[in-house]
This record gives structure tokens, C-alpha cells and sequence, in this order.
């Protein structure tokens, strides 16, 4: 039991996590805009949000070994919005919580 809480617990590390999860079930949910994208420029879109998924597993598994600031994660959120790749409010919130708590338990050490 104590191991299922582990995994669905706030941290920062299962809140990146299940966000960079969602990201790499789902490049190809991004914003199109007026202009048709060509197959071949649809293909590279969605690569580049895989990518992207793959560099928040790796700042998930970073954050068990140092503090992920905000401003990282919210660099890595940019590059997803220029893509047109909008994780849901309660998914960057869960995170910017996560980040925020950590931050406070580290300053009341």
C-alpha cells in the first residue's frame, strides 16, 4: 500500500511525471491555427512535442536529486504552448504546488 501512495503522492517528481505522461500519450492534441499544417509538418510538430515529453521525464527523475525551480519548469511550458500544446490548468498547477511546497519545507529546515 505504502508503495501505490508513493506514486500518486504530490510531489514534484510524480507531478512532472503524469504530465510529462499525458504529453507523450497525446502530441498530436495540439492547437492548429488557420493555416493548414502539411502532413509532413504535422508529423514534426508531434515530434517535437515527444521530445518535449521526454525532457519532463528527465526533469522528474532530476528532481529526486535537486530542486526543479519554477522558472525551469515554465520554460519547458512555453515551448509546449508555441507548439499549440496546452496541458490543462490543474496539471501545471499540480506542479507549481508541488515546487512551492518544496520549496517552503526546504526554507523551514
Amino acid at each position: 500500500m505504502a508503495n501505490a501512495f508513493c506514486r500518486v503522492a504530490p510531489t514534484v517528481r510524480n507531478t512532472i511525471a503524469r504530465l510529462a505522461a499525458y504529453v507523450l500519450e497525446n502530441p498530436s492534441a495540439f492547437a492548429r491555427g488557420p493555416k493548414s499544417l502539411t502532413p509532413n509538418e504535422a508529423e514534426q510538430r508531434t515530434s517535437s512535442i515527444r521530445a518535449i515529453g521526454d525532457e519532463l521525464v528527465q526533469l522528474a527523475n532530476e528532481s529526486e536529486d535537486r530542486m526543479v525551480p519554477y522558472a525551469e519548469f515554465e520554460a519547458i511550458l512555453t515551448r509546449l504552448h508555441k507548439l499549440g500544446f496546452y496541458p490543462t490548468n490543474r496539471q501545471v498547477g499540480d506542479v507549481a504546488h508541488a515546487i512551492m511546497g518544496e520549496e517552503i519545507a526546504r526554507a523551514v529546515r
